[in-house]
C-alpha cells in the first residue's frame, strides 16, 4: 500500500485537475480503533485486513493510502459529497467483519472540495491534524546540499 510521501503527490494532483475541470474531489479519512487487548501481530492484521476491505468497495480511480499507523486516506476524484457519504456508509458496511473479527471502531470523515474546502492546503491541514506526529509526517522539504 502506498504511503503518505505518494499521498501528498496524489492529493495536489487530483486537486489540481478538480480545480481546473471544476470537478468534485473527496478525500474520506478513515481512523482505526483496535482493541487495546490486541497483540502487536494482530493489531497489524486487523490493519491489513481492514485495507482490504475497503479496497473491495473502491472505483479503479479511487485510491488509498496508510497516512500513519492507524489511519487510511481514500482520494475519490469526481466525487461530490452526497455520493461520498454513501461510500462511507459502504465502507463501515465492508468493515463489520473487520470488527467482529479483530474488534475495535472505525471512524469515517468526509472531506469535500469545493463544499468543505476551498484549497488543496486546507484538504492538507484537515489530514496533519489527524496525524498521531505533526513533524513525521509533514510535507517532506528539501535538504540543502553540502559544499
Amino acid at each position: 500500500m502506498p504511503d503518505i510521501n505518494h499521498f501528498w503527490d496524489r492529493l495536489t494532483m487530483e486537486y489540481r485537475r478538480a480545480m481546473t475541470m471544476q470537478r468534485n474531489l473527496t478525500l474520506l479519512l478513515v481512523r482505526a480503533k483496535i482493541g487495546a487487548a490486541s497483540a502487536a501481530g494482530d493489531n497489524a492484521s486487523a490493519l491489513g485486513d481492514a485495507a482490504k476491505a475497503m479496497s473491495r468497495k473502491l472505483r479503479p480511480t479511487d485510491s488509498i493510502y496508510r497516512l500513519a499507523p492507524e489511519i487510511f486516506g481514500l482520494v475519490l476524484p469526481e466525487t461530490d459529497t452526497l455520493n461520498a457519504k454513501r461510500i462511507a456508509v459502504r465502507l463501515q458496511e465492508e468493515l463489520q467483519s473487520v470488527r467482529a473479527k479483530h474488534g475495535g471502531t472505525f471512524e469515517t470523515s468526509v472531506h469535500n472540495y469545493p463544499d468543505d474546502v476551498q484549497s488543496s492546503h486546507e484538504l492538507e491541514d484537515i489530514v496533519k491534524s489527524m496525524l498521531p506526529v505533526k513533524d513525521q509526517y509533514a510535507v517532506p522539504t528539501p535538504v540543502p546540499a553540502k559544499t
